[in-house]
């Protein structure tokens, strides 16, 4: 499984993508975001479009407000 280093990958740009609770959880393990609004835009937004796959929006943003508020 390929890792994101954080010496070597654009942290902020890489939550930017994030789309599932697994990603969160590696991310967070490495380094968080200074800002976390685009990532959570991007998955709330995703949520409203009608051709999605149904690929975990939810439960992404469930993560995401648990890691950032520390749970």
């Amino acid at each position: 499984m390929l890792k994101p280093d954080p010496q070597l990958d654009d942290f902020e740009e890489l939550w930017t993508c994030v789309c599932d609770p697994a990603a969160v959880d590696c991310l967070a393990a490495r380094r968080l975001p200074s800002d976390w609004s685009r990532a959570i835009v991007r998955n709330a937004l995703q949520m409203c479009w009608w051709w999605r796959d149904d690929s975990g929006e939810p439960e992404c943003l469930e993560r995401i407000f648990e890691v950032r508020a520390g749970v």
